[in-house]
């Protein structure tokens, strides 16, 4: 812009414009005249900045026009993309947008949004230019624009954000007039790709009502059944120009698109995917030349497949996004609409895949030769991928196994075998798991990848029967792995291995913990895994469980080695040649769960636990069973246990809310442990009075020392200092006497909840107090054994005597006690009136007196609640004294 002005040959007044030459004109002295088109000489000239339809205006040439279109594309670019100053119009009834830069003042006229139209202009006049140099240009400032201004709602449309179109809607006409001027047959490969980026950018942000013209614009090189390469150009160009709109048209079908604006396309594009997939598996194996001119290529030529070779190989993980958005198309049927259509985003596809199209048929050989490109990107070695192009890989693998495993999925069932399976596995373990760089930012896909599988293997049930004929290893992997035979059930301990190892790194990462669905999606591949490997690790029923010398030297003593033994390798023979423990059982140990994970996610870790609990006490009347179940549930109880006691245990501190919380946690890990372990002495004791099961001495011990720290934890919580605490206590035991964990747990928490009530000084809010008589009530009602219901029932009412007779000397101690005692008599005397009678003949007259009096003033006080506010006119009538006879 600083050149001096040149010289410009002219014949006119200086005031004069003179015609443009055709040609360059020459001086006397034979040197060339200065073009007035050219540049320096147009824009240093005075009449440059004049308007267009006035006299001494001068086009520029269209090096002027590139370089004042890159200025723009410059001064577009300098904002930050998400500047709301910039790139958003202030919404009805909203607050005035700033972003970075703005001024307290925010003058309007300074914000790139307000001058949207002049600068779509210029793209669009830049755009629809011949010189191709310029119509880049022009596209790539349209793109820009796209990209900036792809959220941007309309302000004058409505107050609705959401219902809102975008402010890009208006320049449709312009936007796609630039687009199919640049999609010509004539069109420059390196204009052509810069103008199908357009397109794939205007379509995903919706920036057009009508993208089917568009989609079809892109998509009909595609009807063709053979490509043809553009003879106005090297073939090279052609075909990276060719697997650049395929690689478009993948990217749209993969984006969550709300009209199935694919649905007519799919069956080529899918056709021209299998061609590429196919071309770029010869590409990219390293095969030596002459293996290469033995293959017929469909998408580029022989003699430039050294020069399109990074072109394919740049390509391949937006192919393999492509294929896995086939997969969920395929994977919907055609008579599901509505919300039903989305079943692909479940799977992990796209909706725009599911909506796209139900019911494609996909090529036979696109699944295999998908995964075959997948295994040789994961072990290439001279090109790295990405972790962004890993994560695609992962997404593929998944993708296809659940499309193979979906039934209806025609020959592309039978692509995948068993043996390929477990071959893909090995790899994904070797080059994924196994490589630290690769391991923990890739570990969310591979805990999606392996629940999916898990999955499929466990929503439906193994089948049984008669073995399919034939090579296990050739099966389908779905049904090879779903089977019944011994083949099946190696395969599954293979798995079962992998998901060990992937669950147990998932456990432990601290990002994954954070994420609800990472954090389930782990604990139901366990629960899957642990309900298998559990029944087939304890002994069979008809094996000796009578203990005796035998079964003293199995090691019982140390059952939880037994269990860290377990711990799986990645062979596949390893996991079914112990049959004495269970590797799950590891996780219930050595990872956060079930104790530190349920701090970070509650909901999700304690449904887990409960169903992991039903499947440690589930189990048939088989000695063999219960008698090697009881240790693990034992020592689990115990690990629970002890860490409720190490923050009970000081009972002057004070705990603060994390610490209150923590104890509520606590606890509701130990309700569904304790009814577990309690449904297994149940079993055990019938078991034992047919002498079919005699546990050993630290079998014994094991669970002594069990139910003894649980002892241990009701007196401490029933004497702790925090109210909360207290209550907490309580109401886990009322949870516990609703099962058949009562028959068991009665004889724990009737001389405990004694102590808490009879403490001085008391502990136990008013709350509290009737809570815990309700808790004896429930005792002494849910009792079966007839000698310890006597027992109890007895102990209950001497101790109501004893502290109804000392509240006439204190009344403040015990004032709150009244009416749950009370209330306890009368339900007790409901269920068992011999009972209580007997109970009450045994005290002494004053005991038999006060108990009476209790009684008394309880049915007086609910008679009163019946009758009402009013007091009634007359005399009192005498009340009628109750007698030992217990007539309610």
């Amino acid at each position: 812009l600083a050149l001096p002005p040149k010289a410009v040959f002219s014949g006119a007044p200086p005031n004069a414009h003179p015609p443009t030459p055709t040609k360059r004109a020459e001086l006397p002295d034979g040197s060339e005249v200065q073009d007035a088109h050219d540049d320096g000489a147009s824009m240093a000239d005075a009449g440059a900045g004049l308007a267009p339809n006035s006299a001494g205006y001068r086009p520029p040439r269209s090096a002027a026009k590139i370089f004042a279109v890159s200025c723009v594309h410059m001064l577009l670019e300098k904002p930050d993309p998400d500047d709301t100053w910039h790139f958003q119009l202030e919404m009805p009834g909203s607050p005035t947008v700033k972003g970075r830069g703005a001024t307290a003042a925010g003058a309007p006229a300074h914000r790139l949004v307000h001058y949207l139209d002049t600068i779509v202009t210029m793209a669009s006049h830049a755009s629809s230019s011949d010189e191709a140099s310029l119509a880049t240009a022009g596209l790539k400032l349209m793109l820009l624009i796209i990209r900036r201004f792809r959220h941007t709602r309309d302000a004058q449309a409505g107050e609705d954000a959401e219902g809102v179109p975008l402010l890009l809607v208006q320049f449709e006409a312009q936007i796609s007039a630039s687009i199919r001027h640049n999609m010509r047959a004539e069109t420059n490969p390196a204009t052509l790709r810069v103008a199908l980026e357009l397109v794939r950018d205007v379509v995903i942000a919706r920036a057009c009502t009508s993208p089917q013209r568009l989609i079809a614009l892109l998509m009909q090189p595609f009807s063709g059944s053979t490509f043809e390469p553009d003879p106005l150009f090297c073939e090279s160009a052609s075909t990276q120009t060719f697997v650049f709109r395929l690689r478009c048209a993948c990217e749209i079908l993969d984006t969550e698109m709300e009209e199935p604006c694919m649905a007519p396309h799919l069956k080529e594009l899918a056709r021209w995917t299998e061609h590429a997939l196919r071309d770029g598996a010869v590409l990219l194996a390293g095969l030596p030349l002459q293996c290469v001119k033995t293959y017929q290529p469909t998408c580029f030529s022989l003699s430039d497949y050294k020069a399109v070779q990074p072109c394919f190989r740049e390509a391949l993980a937006t192919f393999l996004r492509g294929t896995c958005a086939l997969c969920s198309a395929a994977a919907v049927p055609a008579a599901v609409e509505g919300h039903s259509a989305r079943r692909g985003v479940l799977a992990g596809g796209t909706a725009g895949a599911a909506a796209a199209g139900a019911g494609v048929c996909t090529p036979p050989d696109l699944m295999g030769l998908t995964l075959g490109l997948v295994v040789l990107a994961l072990g290439e070695q001279s090109v790295q991928p990405t972790l962004p192009d890993m994560r695609v890989h992962l997404r593929t693998i998944r993708q296809v196994l659940l499309h193979t495993a979906t039934p209806g999925s025609g020959d592309a069932a039978s692509t995948i075998s068993v043996r390929y399976f477990l071959d893909l596995f090995a790899r994904v373990w070797t080059y994924v798991f196994r490589v630290p760089g690769r391991c923990m930012p890739l570990l969310p896909e591979l805990l999606e990848l392996f629940h999916a599988v898990s999955g499929v293997i466990w929503r439906e049930a193994p089948r049984s029967g008669t073995p399919t004929p034939g090579d296990h290893a050739e099966r389908p992997w779905a049904e090879g792995l779903r089977g019944d035979s011994e083949d099946s059930r190696l395969a599954r301990d293979t798995m079962s291995a992998y998901s060990l190892h992937v669950v147990a790194a998932a456990l432990r990462s601290e990002t994954l913990g954070a994420e609800a669905g990472g954090v389930s999606q782990a604990l139901e591949i366990l629960v899957w895994w642990l309900s298998d490997a559990l029944p087939r690790s304890l002994p069979d029923g008809g094996g000796d469980a009578r203990g005796g010398a035998g079964a003293e030297a199995e090691e019982d003593d140390d059952i939880v080695a037994a269990a860290l033994e377990g711990e799986p390798t990645s062979d596949a023979s390893s996991g079914a040649a112990s049959k004495r423990s269970c590797p799950w059982l590891w996780l219930l140990f050595g990872s956060p769960f079930p104790q530190a994970l349920i701090k970070v996610q509650p909901a999700v870790t304690l449904k887990s636990w409960r169903t992991v609990c039903t499947i440690l006490s589930s189990s048939t009347q088989s000695a063999g069973l219960v008698s090697h179940q009881l240790p693990y549930l034992a020592l689990i109880v115990n690990k629970l246990t002890k860490g409720l006691i190490e923050l009970l245990e000081d009972h002057a501190r004070t705990l603060s809310e994390v610490d209150e919380r923590d104890v509520v946690y606590a606890f509701a890990l130990q309700v569904p442990a304790l009814s577990a372990i309690c449904e297994l002495l149940l079993k055990a004791t019938v078991l034992h009075k047919t002498s079919q099961v005699r546990l050993s001495g630290n079998v014994k011990a094991t669970v002594n020392t069990c139910l003894a720290d649980i002892k241990q934890v009701f007196l401490m919580g029933l004497q702790h200092r925090n109210a909360k605490v207290v209550q907490t206590t309580i109401s886990s035991m009322q949870n516990l006497l609703q099962g058949r964990a009562s028959a068991v747990l009665c004889p724990i928490m009737m001389p405990c909840m004694v102590v808490g009530l009879v403490r001085q000084p008391s502990t136990l809010s008013a709350a509290a107090v009737e809570s815990a008589w309700g808790v004896m009530s429930a005792i002494l009602v849910g009792q079966q054994a007839q000698g310890l219901v006597e027992a109890s029932t007895r102990m209950a009412v001497r101790l109501i005597a004893s502290i109804a007779e000392f509240s006439a000397w204190s009344p403040a101690a015990f004032a709150a006690h009244s009416a749950p005692m009370a209330l306890l008599l009368l339900q007790v005397a409901r269920v068992d009136q011999p009972g209580l009678k007997a109970a009450i003949a045994g005290l002494s007259a004053s005991g038999q007196q006060t108990v009476q009096n209790l009684l008394r003033e309880q049915m007086s006080a609910s008679a009163s609640a019946r009758s009402g506010p009013a007091a009634p006119t007359g005399p009192a009538a005498p009340k009628a004294k109750i007698e030992l006879k217990l007539k309610f």
